[in-house]
Parts: C-alpha cells; structure tokens; sequence
C-alpha cells in the first residue's frame, strides 16, 4: 500500500479516488480508498443504450470521452497509467464527471498481486453478441496480449474500444471490422478515423498521448 500511495501522492484530481489502506482479508489483498458516488459506466450503459442495436448518442459519448481522456492524460503526465480498464471501473457522477478505479495499481503492486485483489472484485464475465459491460480482457491491446512491455498506449487502445461500444452498442471485431458509421446511423465519419488509429495493433501507429487523441 505505501509504494501504490507513493506512486499516487502526487495526483491531486476529483477524478481518482485516494488509496487509504491494503489488507489481507479472508486470504484476499483488498484496497481501502475513497467513496465513489455515481453508477458505473456498464450501468449507464444499460440504462441508455439498446446493447446490440445502437449504444448512447453521439453528443454523450462526445463529452464523456473527452473527460475520460482528461483524465488519464493527467494522469499519464504524472507517471500513472492504468493498463486494466474496464467500464465496471469508470464511473459517471450525477454532475456527469468521471471517477476512474485503480490507477497505478497493476504498476505498483505487480501482476499477481493486482489479480489476487481485482479477481475478488470482477463480475462473472458472460459471452454474447450484445455486450452490457467491456472486461479488461476485451479492451487488452495486442501487445499487452503478447506479454511485451506497458506503456500509457495501453489506455489509448482501451479508450479507443471503449468508444466503439459507447457508439455501436457492440465489441470490436478485429477479424470482420466495421467502421462505426457502418453500423450507426449519421454518425460523423471522423469517428472512424479516430477510433481506427486508437485500435492500431502496432502501439507505434496509435495516437502517443491521450491530448492527441
């Protein structure tokens, strides 16, 4: 806990909650740290959206990826990355701003201890065409799948995926992909553009920091 508290003292930002305290409880590693009001971006989602036929409009989506990008660019300015995003880990407050969970914990705690505290907290992943929530597995990068080393692109890709089914209500599928626009309706085409060079296989390729993006 002192090395994760270390690595977040110098953030000072309403969006990332302060770590207080790490336990071991019941054999499990648990995080104490702020209160998060709000619902979780998975709960927004299924309370705007109609998963598998459209996601949230277009102007929301707008500004909410603009404040997650806000937000982990400054955190990335500071050294912090996340590196395991997933929409049960973003939540939106009722002002509409964003709270992001777990910022420098799988940097500072190291893999395996990360998993010990984030397996006790997952909800059981469940397989379908017309997903209610993104895994950190889904919005992985390439190179985060092939072992290589992290960086903060890590959360670009993430990002990236995130806005494709804030959009289109479905995952990206690498293998048959389709633009955004192909799927929904007037949507302005320079989303395509954005999120394909978001989704880049080669990090070398990606938008580098999220003021780019």
């Amino acid at each position: 806990a002192e090395g994760l508290q270390a690595a977040l003292k110098k953030i000072d930002h309403d969006g990332i909650p302060k770590i207080h305290d790490c336990a071991e409880l019941n054999d499990r590693h648990c995080l104490f740290m702020d209160a998060v009001q709000g619902e979780s971006l998975s709960e927004y989602f299924a309370n705007h959206a109609q998963p598998g036929e459209r996601g949230i409009g277009v102007e929301d989506v707008t500004l909410m990826m603009a404040r997650l990008l806000g937000l982990l660019g400054y955190a990335h300015a500071q050294g912090v990355d996340h590196r395991d995003m997933d929409t049960d880990l973003i939540f939106i407050k009722p002002d509409g701003s964003i709270k992001i969970l777990g910022m420098g914990v799988k940097a500072t705690l190291g893999r395996d201890l990360f998993e010990s505290i984030v397996s006790a907290s997952v909800c059981p992943l469940v397989s379908n065409e017309a997903p209610a929530r993104l895994n950190s597995f889904d919005v992985m990068s390439p190179e985060y799948r092939r072992g290589i080393v992290e960086d903060p692109r890590v959360d670009i890709y993430a990002t990236g995926y995130i806005a494709y089914w804030l959009l289109t209500g479905l995952k990206v599928d690498q293998s048959n992909y389709q633009t955004p626009s192909e799927l929904v309706q007037d949507l302005p085409q320079g989303w395509d553009a954005l999120i394909e060079k978001a989704l880049k296989r080669n990090s070398e390729d990606r938008y580098q920091t999220c003021k780019n993006v």
